[in-house]
């Protein structure tokens, strides 16, 4: 149904209404079908523990909003989109206890997941407002990017693959250099080792994605803003090899073009794979009759290590990194 929200603004001392959805009776439920195959294996008393599960799922009459023409009034209305999912994905759990001695005992446990995604179907893809954005038997994470190739070493200007071979770089014709942007693999190691009333924990998580870096959102160089220091190596003079363009102000419009189209090609997506220790801790049991005493202290983002050119490659939404944070307590059980 259309419906209607108060406008809060009176006119001739009369609240209006404005429209916040468009009628469209034509849209229901979506369809999800789901299959899945798992297998647990314990050997030596379950002293290691494998768990392993492969799922399928398939999603159709997508529930969306259908991007709509701005003269509308209205971003979108909520429809069925006629396109085929297929999530697929391997997981993986593999627990262990490598030692367990009177006093000391060591525990492990490690988790891969493997996960994919493809749009299986979509008709009338090329004729959708989604044409530019999926590409069938792809995965649906995908970016469509200007492919860059350089720096022209006479001009100074970054330069792209011209896809159509009709002399000009425009979109979306040579936007045709795919990304996905979804992790190949991810998961985490933990480990447990305990001696007597002391016990020691930490845990990793890892993660292998692209992303894009710091030049997707950054400015010409030349210009008044923070750069990142590659930008000190740049094109001077014809011969120059670099893999940055000319300094400009801002005038020199066709820089400022080749800027732009830099910043939406493969040259702003880069390997954002990393391997962080994301928690530790030490805690201390004191024994008491009635009562039990735990001392502990904790930290959490203590490391990171990765090659990723921006800034914090688990929420890659921001360029600031998460906090390192230290903590330490005293729990009492009674």
């Amino acid at each position: 149904m259309d419906t209607y929200t108060v406008s809060g603004n009176p006119y001739n001392g009369t609240i209006g209404l404005s429209p916040t959805q468009l009628f469209n009776p034509n849209f229901g439920w979506e369809i999800n079908k789901k299959a899945e195959l798992a297998l647990e294996l314990g050997f030596l008393n379950d002293r290691i523990y494998l768990e392993t599960n492969y799922y399928r799922n398939r999603s159709t009459n997508q529930l969306v909003g259908i991007p709509l023409p701005g003269t509308t009034g209205f971003q979108s209305i909520q429809a069925n989109l006629g396109a085929e999912v297929e999530n697929t994905g391997w997981e993986f759990n593999l627990r262990s206890q490598n030692l367990q001695g009177e006093k000391f005992k060591w525990n492990t446990s490690f988790n891969i997941t493997v996960p994919k995604n493809k749009l299986v179907a979509f008709p009338g893809l090329e004729a959708s407002t989604y044409s530019n954005q999926y590409v069938i038997g792809q995965p649906i994470t995908i970016r469509k990017l200007y492919h860059f190739t350089g720096v022209d070493p006479q001009t100074g200007i970054y330069q792209f693959e011209d896809y159509n071979g009709d002399g000009t770089i425009s979109s979306p014709d040579d936007s045709q250099y795919i990304v996905d942007t979804a992790p190949k693999f991810y998961g985490g190691l933990e480990n447990t080792l305990s001696y007597g009333n002391w016990q020691f924990d930490v845990f990793f998580q890892f993660s292998k994605q692209q992303s894009f870096n710091y030049w997707y959102a950054g400015s010409p160089a030349g210009t008044m803003a923070n750069q990142p220091t590659a930008v000190l190596d740049h094109w001077q003079q014809p011969g120059d090899n670099s893999q940055t363009q000319l300094y400009t102000t801002g005038a020199n419009g066709e820089a400022v073009d080749a800027f732009y189209k830099f910043s939406a090609s493969s040259a702003a997506f880069s390997d954002a794979s990393y391997v962080r220790l994301k928690n530790t801790s030490l805690s201390y049991t004191i024994p008491f009759q009635g009562m039990r005493c735990k001392l502990f202290v904790e930290a959490q983002n203590l490391l990171t290590i990765t090659d990723y050119k921006g800034g914090d490659p688990e929420q890659l939404t921001g360029f600031l990194p998460p906090l390192r944070r230290y903590s330490g307590g005293v729990q009492l059980s009674f």
